[in-house]
C-alpha cells in the first residue's frame, strides 16, 4: 500500500551591514547604510511511495522576509541614502523598509520500472525577495567600474516552471537527460540606469523572462578499469517584452574525457584526461549588461594522476590546461575602477580590459586518511 514520509521544518537568517567610505581615515558617505535583512522560512514536504514504482513528492515553504536601511537618511555622494534612492529609482524608494510573505510549492513525480531507466516530471511555482544588494547598495563602486544602487521598491520574482527527465543505469552505462522550462515573473535585472558625473550608475529593476535548456549526462564503462565521462549543458533565456536575449546567460559547453585504473608496483593508480569545451558566444543585448562581452569558443585540456602509496595515503599531481591555452571565460568581467572613474594598471591590465583564464598550472596534493 502507499507509504507516506513528512518532513517538516524551520529555518532563519540574518544580514546586516553597515559600511562607510573613508578618504585619508575621515568618514565620508554610507555604501551601506545599517541595513537589516531577515528571513524567517517554514517548510514541509511529504514523499508518497504510490506503488512499487510511482513515487510522489509534494513541497510546500513560506518565507517571511523583513528589511530596512536605518541610515538611510545619512549622506552618500552629495545627498542622503534616501534621497539617492528616490533620484535613481523614483519616488516610492521613499520608503526603505519593506516586507514580503513568500509562498512556493512543487510537486515531482518519479516513475521506476523494473528495468534500466527511470523518468519524472515535475512542476513548480515558487518566489524569492530580491537580496539585500538589490535593494540597498548605496552607490558602491560597481563590479567592472561605474557605482551601483539598489532598488527599494523591487517586486519580488515569481517563478512558474516545469522539468522533466529520463534516467538509464546499467553496469556499463549510465546516462541522464534532462530538459526544464519557466517563466519568471518579476525578473530582477541589473542594468545601466543614469550618470553621476564621470560614472555610469547601475541598478536594478524587474522585468519578465523565460528561461529553457537542457542538459545531458553520461558515464560509459566498457571495462572495470575504463570509464568515459560526458556532459552537455545549454540554457537560454529572453526578455518576454523585447524578445531579446538575456546578458547575464553563459554560453553551452560539454565536459568529457577518459579515466583509467591500472596497477604499478602492486599500487593501485589512476589516469584521468579530461576536456572542457565552451562555445563562443556574442553578448544580445550590450546596452542593458555592458559587463559581459563577446568571447571566442575554447578547449581546455586537463591531466591528472593518482597513486595509492597505502591504504591511507593517496598522492596525486595534475596539469590544468595542459596546452596552456588562452581564452576568457564570457562572465568574467572587464577590470573596474573606483570613485572617480578610472584606474591605474593593474598588472599587465588596464581599467575595462577582460581577465583572462588562467594558463597551464600545476598542482599536487597528499592525503592521508585516518
Amino acid at each position: 500500500g502507499e507509504a507516506t514520509q513528512l518532513t517538516t521544518g524551520t529555518d532563519y537568517s540574518l544580514q546586516q551591514r553597515n559600511a562607510v567610505r573613508q578618504v585619508d581615515s575621515r568618514p565620508l558617505d554610507h555604501i551601506w547604510p545599517d541595513v537589516h535583512y531577515q528571513n524567517w522560512g517554514l517548510f514541509a514536504e511529504t514523499k508518497t511511495q504510490l506503488s512499487s514504482r510511482h513515487t510522489l513528492r509534494l513541497g510546500l515553504r513560506l518565507d517571511a522576509v523583513t528589511s530596512d536601511a536605518e541610515s538611510a537618511d545619512e549622506l552618500a555622494l552629495g545627498a542622503t541614502v534616501r534621497e539617492q534612492y528616490v533620484a535613481f529609482n523614483g519616488p516610492d524608494a521613499q520608503e526603505v523598509g519593506r516586507r514580503n510573505l513568500l509562498p512556493s510549492a512543487d510537486a515531482v513525480f518519479q516513475y521506476e520500472p523494473t528495468g534500466p531507466w527511470s523518468a519524472y516530471g515535475g512542476l513548480n511555482a515558487t518566489s524569492r525577495a530580491p537580496d539585500i544588494g538589490q535593494r540597498y547598495r548605496a552607490l558602491l563602486g560597481a563590479l567592472g567600474g561605474g557605482l551601483e544602487i539598489g532598488n527599494p521598491t523591487l517586486d519580488p520574482e515569481v517563478q512558474w516552471g516545469l522539468a522533466t527527465g529520463l534516467r538509464w543505469r546499467t553496469k556499463q552505462l549510465w546516462a541522464t537527460l534532462d530538459v526544464f522550462a519557466h517563466r519568471v515573473q518579476d525578473y530582477i535585472s541589473r542594468q545601466p540606469v543614469d550618470q553621476l558625473g564621470a560614472n555610469t550608475v547601475f541598478g536594478y529593476r524587474n522585468k519578465d523572462a523565460e528561461f529553457w535548456g537542457t542538459e545531458i549526462g553520461a558515464i560509459w564503462r566498457p571495462t572495470d578499469r575504463v570509464e568515459f565521462p560526458f556532459s552537455f549543458g545549454v540554457t537560454r533565456a529572453r526578455d518576454v517584452n523585447t524578445r531579446t536575449g538575456l546578458g547575464e546567460i553563459p554560453p553551452w559547453e560539454s565536459t568529457g574525457g577518459i579515466h583509467i585504473q591500472s596497477t604499478l608496483f602492486d599500487r593501485t593508480c589512476r589516469t584521468d584526461l579530461d576536456f572542457r569545451y565552451v562555445a563562443g558566444q556574442r553578448n544580445p543585448h550590450p546596452a542593458v549588461a555592458p559587463l559581459w562581452a563577446d568571447t571566442a569558443d575554447f578547449l581546455l585540456v586537463h591531466l591528472r594522476a593518482e597513486i595509492d602509496l597505502h591504504e591511507s595515503f593517496t598522492l596525486s599531481v595534475a596539469v590544468e590546461n595542459l596546452f596552456d591555452q588562452d581564452h576568457y571565460e564570457y562572465l568574467t568581467p572587464p577590470v573596474g575602477g573606483p570613485v572617480p572613474a578610472g584606474r591605474p594598471r593593474s598588472g599587465d591590465l588596464h581599467a575595462g580590459e577582460r581577465i583572462p583564464g588562467r594558463g597551464r598550472s600545476f598542482y599536487a596534493t597528499a592525503e592521508w586518511r585516518f
